[in-house]
C-alpha cells in the first residue's frame, strides 16, 4: 500500500489506463508489458498493473518492490520494505537498496547510483528516528538527480528516466 502512494505522488498522471491523457508521451500497454517481462525473468515477481509495479516476497521476509511509470515524465522506483524487527542499520540498507536496484531493475542503473552516491555533497537530513532523505543533484545517468528515502521499515530510490 506505501508503495502505491508513493508511486502514486511520483506519477500524478499514472492512472488506470483509460483515465489518462489521450497524449500521454508513453505507451501504457508497452510499459505494463515491459513489467510483466520483468516478473517471468525474476521468479517469484507479481505485476501490479494498476499501480505499475512488480512486488517480490522474499524468504528472510523483505519485500522488493520495483515499478515504472508515467504520462509526460518516466519515473522508477525501486524499494525494499524490511520485515518488523529486522530494519538494518542506514548504510547497511543502502548497500541492500542497490543491490535490489541491480537484481530487480538494471545492473547499469546500480552501478551509476553507486557511483553519484560516492561523488554527493548533499547532506542527509536526518530526523530523531533514524530516518533519512538524501536528494542527489543531476548527471549525466539521472538528468533530475534521484532521491533515497528511508523511513519507517523501507528504504526506497526514486528518479525521472528518459
Amino acid at each position: 500500500m506505501r508503495f502505491a502512494i508513493s508511486l502514486l505522488c511520483l506519477f500524478p498522471m499514472m492512472a488506470v489506463a483509460e483515465e489518462l491523457p489521450d497524449d500521454c508521451s508513453f505507451d501504457q500497454v508497452h510499459l505494463v508489458g515491459q513489467l510483466q517481462a520483468l516478473a517471468k525473468r525474476i521468479p517469484g515477481g507479481r505485476v501490479d498493473v494498476a499501480d505499475h509495479f512488480v512486488e517480490w516476497h522474499l524468504p528472510e521476509g523483505e519485500v522488493v518492490h520495483a515499478g515504472q511509470g508515467g504520462c509526460y515524465d518516466l519515473g522508477t522506483r525501486v524499494s525494499i520494505r524490511f520485515a518488523k524487527g529486522r530494519i538494518p542499520p542506514r548504510e547497511a540498507a543502502l548497500k541492500k537498496l542497490l543491490k535490489a536496484v541491480s537484481t530487480y531493475w538494471s545492473k547499469p542503473e546500480a552501478q551509476e547510483l553507486s557511483a553519484a552516491l560516492a561523488q554527493s555533497d548533499d547532506k542527509i537530513e536526518l530526523s530523531g528516528t533514524g530516518d533519512f532523505e538524501l536528494q542527489v543533484p543531476a548527471s549525466k545517468a539521472f538528468f533530475q538527480g534521484f532521491t533515497i528515502l528511508m523511513s519507517g521499515d523501507e528504504i526506497s530510490v526514486s528518479w525521472i528516466s528518459g
